[in-house]
């Protein structure tokens, strides 16, 4: 059983892309996350959210304190390449997790009532420029 195509990794590596074109992929996936959430936000509430029932400040410190754990993670989280089958190192995309996280919060927010529109597009920017600062290469 030691002929060609006996190496099932063999056939892994020729036929799919490239391990740092899966990461990059992976990497758009997250950083376009945020402009989903506004567009899903918009389409459903319009534009003006629903009236506030929840105040904003925990929202914003919520937010906040998810932007500060993202830009600290990286520097916690162990690096290291990818094992076994994975495509990209588990670390990486923890910390794109991390990023996305502040955008969620947003999103939460926007549909509670607590943040208007223009609340909900600042955190989805901070967080996509967070997943930039953590871009592949980067």
């Amino acid at each position: 059983m030691n002929g060609p195509g006996s190496d099932p990794g063999g056939l892994r590596r020729a036929s799919g892309a490239a391990p740092g074109q899966n990461e990059r992929i992976i990497w758009i996936a997250f950083l376009i996350s945020p402009v989903i959430y506004l567009v899903v936000g918009r389409v459903v509430l319009g534009g003006d959210g629903v009236s506030a029932k929840v105040p904003a400040l925990p929202v914003f410190l919520v937010g906040l304190l998810l932007a500060l754990a993202a830009l600290a993670a990286p520097r916690f989280i162990p690096r290291g390449e990818p094992a076994g089958d994975a495509v990209v190192p588990p670390a990486r995309i923890l910390s794109w997790a991390i990023d996305e996280s502040v955008s969620i919060a947003g999103f939460v927010g926007f549909f509670l009532g607590a943040l208007s529109l223009a609340a909900f597009l600042l955190f989805a920017l901070v967080s996509m420029g967070l997943i930039w600062l953590h871009r592949p290469g980067g």
